[in-house]
């Protein structure tokens, strides 16, 4: 009779048990149309290769799943991460991508807040004398009550190419952030969302890119964040990145791109107004792009 009781009350005790981490996180309505959206697209849009253009492999870890997280170019991943920005941000980078003359990329922006949101303008210059790529970005963020944001972003993109006549295409971003607590932010976003958007003066047409990703604060010290970047006709891509910030103006942060196999390092060190970063990729093909970030508050 005792073994049984003793046996019971360990089955009871075992049922008993907090769900896990990942069993609250899916209790959020917003989380699961997130999963469930993100499923879809990987069904309808399914692979065989990928790339993508310079610019578009963002930090997960810069900003854009972050309640803390302050950085203009974070909107090259998600047109709502900045709707809560407190202060005006004036931001410029430059990257020599592998070490090559003609990869240079150079971008510049503007984040201004507004009473219901934030405005966000950036210019972005890749490439050099042979092929040159400009791409002009003006993206509205909004809050949506205390945890949604909304976000809308317009880009005009051009390509230079001597000998050829200029080609150019406009096409936008749709970027949606929910705050699920102090801690944990869910987020997605498509690019070409209609999918129609045709660069001018050739048949190539701007592909359909969807991302979805979440950041979870572990500690003041700690965080960690990843994506799901899913491009159209392209296998996916998963980024991971941990922060460490041992001091509140010093911050490391690190991770890895799947699909390119691309490690990176972040520096980052602040100083009254001034934010400086310094980053290294590297490719195991490839080897490694140096590239550096400012960022000032006003």
């Amino acid at each position: 009779m005792l073994y049984s009781e003793k046996k019971k009350n360990k089955i009871l005790g075992e049922n008993s048990r907090k769900p896990s981490f990942i069993f609250e996180l899916l209790k959020h309505l917003p989380v699961r149309i997130c999963l469930l959206t993100s499923l879809l697209f990987l069904y309808f849009f399914s692979s065989a290769q990928f790339s993508e253009t310079a610019g578009n492999l963002q930090d997960p870890a810069s900003g854009t799943y972050f309640r803390d997280g302050m950085d203009p170019f974070s909107s090259i991943s998600n047109a709502a991460c900045n709707a809560r920005l407190s202060q005006r941000i004036l931001a410029l980078s430059a990257e020599k991508m592998y070490g090559f003359h003609s990869l240079n990329q150079l971008s510049f922006s503007l984040a201004v807040p507004v009473s219901s949101g934030s405005w966000i303008g950036r210019l972005n210059y890749f490439g050099f004398n042979q092929y040159a790529e400009t791409k002009l970005g003006v993206c509205y963020a909004r809050m949506l009550g205390s945890k949604a944001d909304l976000g809308l972003q317009f880009n005009y993109l051009q390509l230079k190419i001597p000998g050829y006549s200029f080609r150019s295409a406009i096409h936008s971003q749709l970027g949606f952030r929910y705050l699920l607590n102090q801690n944990l932010v869910v987020g997605w976003s498509v690019s070409n969302p209609l999918g129609i958007m045709h660069i001018r003066g050739s048949s190539s047409k701007i592909p359909i890119v969807f991302r979805i990703g979440l950041g979870y604060k572990i500690s003041e010290m700690t965080g960690i964040a990843a994506e799901l970047i899913k491009e159209e006709d392209k296998v996916p891509n998963i980024a991971v990145a941990i922060r460490y910030r041992p001091l509140p103006v010093w911050e490391i942060r690190g991770g890895i791109h799947s699909a390119s196999r691309q490690f990176f390092i972040n520096a980052v060190l602040c100083k009254n107004k001034w934010r400086y970063l310094t980053g290294l990729k590297w490719h195991q093909d490839l080897g490694f792009s140096p590239s550096v970030v400012w960022h000032y508050f006003f």
